[in-house]
């Protein structure tokens, strides 16, 4: 079960093909073609962000003959999981919005019966919407993911998605700007954000991290952060001109840093922690 929502145009039924396929060439992109209907699958992945639009030969509208008769299906719609974090539904709507925007597409969702403008606010609040009757369609689909803070989990997944920015504004630097795992307790109770850190060169640490995974002497562990955090935060800078605190150890610090890191044994997580996609983790 899929979010769709549909595009229509006033008073146009024709479907600039060649142009819509030249507008998603900028983006990362796959597709595939049936004899019925051609699909272009988005794909991040930093993020795991799949989302999808989708060219069919015949009209999917259920109940068409709601829509306002001046606006005319082009047979092309948009589609996304339902329960993805607010930040990866926030970077779909970007591309959907920017796509109608561009060829003077309206949206049209069953959940409202008319036709709406491309805007964030009303494409989240019809997603909320869907969420509650699928959750109520699905009551036991919720216990197939992990739930996290909706701060905590969108300012990573944020982090993650402006990684190839940071790397560009440090290109010049010899810094590591290391991409978050994602990772379960053993009875998938608890998610946790981790880094790797096994060079000791300069580093940023991304917000809200819960652990750092080192190599050292032959050894390989975990260290929880928020345990290692008060010994080292004096010689961390904050990220300049970053939207949530990242912090960075580099200069005459990194050293100090990387020394202390490495003797608090007292930090090392006693258990296992199992890798996961980001794409189980939701929003609490």
């Amino acid at each position: 079960m899929k979010f769709k929502l549909h595009f229509l145009k006033e008073r146009d039924r024709n479907l600039d093909t060649d142009g819509i396929l030249s507008f998603f060439e900028k983006y990362n992109i796959r597709t595939e073609r049936s004899s019925h209907e051609f699909t272009v699958y988005f794909s991040d992945l930093n993020l795991e962000n799949d989302f999808s639009f989708h060219i069919t030969s015949r009209s999917t509208i259920e109940n068409i003959h709601q829509v306002d008769p001046r606006f005319l299906d082009l047979n092309f719609r948009f589609e996304i999981s339902p329960l993805v974090p607010s930040r990866k539904l926030e970077m779909a709507s970007e591309v959907l919005i920017k796509l109608c925007r561009t060829f003077d597409y309206v949206l049209y969702s069953p959940l409202l019966k008319d036709v709406f403008e491309a805007k964030y606010e009303t494409i989240e609040s019809v997603y909320e919407i869907f969420n509650q009757l699928y959750l109520k369609q699905n009551p036991t689909a919720i216990q197939d993911f992990i739930q996290a803070d909706k701060l905590r989990l969108n300012s990573v997944l944020k982090y993650q998605s402006e990684r190839a920015e940071l790397e560009k504004f440090y290109s010049h630097e010899d810094l590591e700007i290391p991409s978050v795992n994602f990772l379960a307790s053993p009875n998938n109770s608890e998610c946790f954000f981790s880094i790797d850190w096994f060079s000791g060169n300069a580093i940023i640490f991304p917000p809200y991290l819960d652990l750092i995974y080192l190599k050292h002497n032959d050894h390989s562990y975990y260290l929880d952060f928020k345990l290692i955090y008060p010994s080292i935060s004096r010689f961390l800078t904050v990220v300049p001109g970053y939207s949530t605190v990242a912090y960075q150890a580099s200069g005459k610090n990194l050293k100090k840093v990387w020394k202390l890191i490495n003797k608090e044994i007292k930090a090392i997580v006693p258990y296992e922690l199992v890798p996961i996609s980001n794409k189980l983790i939701i929003e609490k």
